[in-house]
């Protein structure tokens, strides 16, 4: 694949990104101790806790997409679907180069 290198370089990029964005919504902490927070201020805390845990799973599933791929590219694999295993349009790389799956299987999931 002649834009191999694009690509790798692309998703190492985002997953270091979206390693960051995970760990930022890890890091917040709900003081879970805090006697001197008033009822409203816990459930705002908690309200925002449970927004970041919400937030965290799309992007896990994500990380674990580019992590498939980045493996496919040490294996000589990448770019090839999953199902039918033809090669993976360029175009759909360009857009979505985590992509385990050409566009004619993509759409008929």
């Amino acid at each position: 694949m002649k834009n191999l290198e694009k690509y790798k370089e692309r998703l190492l990029g985002e997953k270091k990104k979206i390693e960051d964005e995970i760990k930022d919504l890890r890091v917040y902490d709900m003081g879970s101790s805090d006697e001197d927070r008033h009822g409203e201020e816990k459930a705002d805390e908690i309200e925002e806790f449970m927004n970041a845990s919400g937030e965290i799973a799309p992007l896990e599933a994500r990380l674990e997409d580019i992590k498939i791929a980045l493996d496919k590219m040490s294996e000589g694999t990448y770019g090839l679907c999953e199902k039918c295993h033809k090669e993976i349009d360029e175009k759909v790389l360009e857009v979505d180069p985590e992509s385990r799956l050409c566009q004619v299987c993509k759409s008929a999931e």
